[in-house]
């Protein structure tokens, strides 16, 4: 029995190297990572863990560096507040803040933001203006700027988006005021312009001598229909430079559909023909029929330059829709511009809006 086991555990010359050398190599592997350790220091290097830290705590992927600069965090863009540093999250976060309606109305208040580090506010806290002087427009709204005109009057309730944005308030901005009123909002007096969202001060004031409130809709107007339709007119109107209260004049006429005419025809540009009023919403072919014989046409329409036109300014007129402004946009910008009219022809899918489109466009 004990020779049996002792031949059991009998190991020859080459098994017992062989043990040795796989003993060898298990504590060599084992030893490794402290041997790296210390015979290869990292210099400085992250490890694995400390790199996803640090990944982790950039602001945004597409940064590379961070910089620093005043800002007002009631109206810094989502560029600018990236640029500053702030991570994704954070920005989100103060978008969506500002969204709701909030406010920050002194420095501190930034402080509140959830997710916003001690140390982030002190490195941002000297660059924090709120309420600034200092005029600033998006990148995108630059070219904006240099093309505005000479300021002239305008009605915030009736003018059109290229007229809002010729005195210079960013196309941005002239799109919700433009929307604001397609949703029934009205401009009361001058300083309701400033509720429009991101509505810079500074622009506000430069602009205030010109804005001009029309009275649209009176709350004390006691006329009835009875009464418009029996006031008498004798002298003829001007369908593209009539103001509200000469459309008022008007048999059958009353605040809104005056209204209504402005509006549309400020939408359009103007108006190409007489018979063309009787696509305003809600007017009746009757009371057009009683006034037709007072409607002259003499000014012509307002155009728009199809080949440096935006998407956003021609979806707006009424004559083109979102998706036929995307196909000229994307033809216009594969041929290097639209020559004439009957390149226009040539685009798919927007043949049904053309009659009554091209009046309205200019080729340079």
């Amino acid at each position: 029995m004990k020779n049996n086991i002792k031949n059991y555990f009998y190991f020859t010359r080459t098994e017992r190297n062989s043990a040795v050398w796989l003993a060898a190599i298990t504590l060599v592997l084992l030893l490794a990572p402290q041997l790296h350790h210390y015979l290869c220091p990292t210099s400085g290097n992250p490890s694995i863990t400390e790199l996803k830290i640090s990944e982790s705590t950039l602001p945004h992927p597409e940064i590379t560096r961070i910089s620093a600069f005043e800002f007002d965090p009631n109206t810094a863009t989502q560029e600018e507040l990236a640029e500053l540093g702030l991570t994704g999250k954070l920005i989100n976060t103060i978008l969506k803040y500002r969204s709701k309606g909030g406010k920050f109305r002194k420095p501190e208040d930034f402080r509140k933001i959830w997710g916003l580090s001690a140390s982030e506010y002190q490195r941002l806290e000297p660059y924090l203006v709120i309420g600034s002087k200092k005029q600033t427009f998006p990148n995108d709204d630059m070219e904006n700027q240099h093309n505005k005109t000479e300021p002239f009057t305008f009605d915030p309730n009736t003018a059109s988006q290229d007229s809002l944005q010729l005195v210079g308030i960013p196309s941005k901005i002239a799109a919700q005021i433009i929307h604001y009123r397609e949703k029934g909002g009205k401009f009361k007096g001058k300083t309701d312009l400033k509720k429009i969202y991101s509505f810079p001060e500074v622009l506000y004031d430069e602009l205030e001598p010109y804005i001009k409130i029309s009275t649209i809709v009176s709350p004390t107007w006691t006329e009835n229909k009875h009464q418009r339709s029996q006031k008498v007119y004798s002298g003829n109107i001007e369908i593209n430079s009539a103001t509200f209260e000469k459309w008022m004049e008007l048999p059958g006429v009353g605040p809104t559909i005056a209204s209504k005419i402005v509006r549309f025809r400020e939408k359009l540009g103007g108006f190409t023909s007489v018979e063309q009023l009787r696509e305003t919403y809600g007017l009746q072919d009757s009371v057009f029929q009683k006034i037709r014989k007072h409607l002259i046409l003499n000014q012509g329409v307002q155009k728009i330059n199809i080949n440096a036109v935006n998407l956003e300014v021609l979806s707006a007129h009424p004559y083109c829709r979102y998706q036929h402004a995307k196909l000229i946009i994307k033809y216009r910008d594969m041929h290097n511009g639209i020559k004439n009219e009957a390149e226009m022809h040539k685009i798919y899918g927007i043949r049904e809006v053309l009659p009554k489109l091209l009046p309205y466009l200019s080729y340079q």
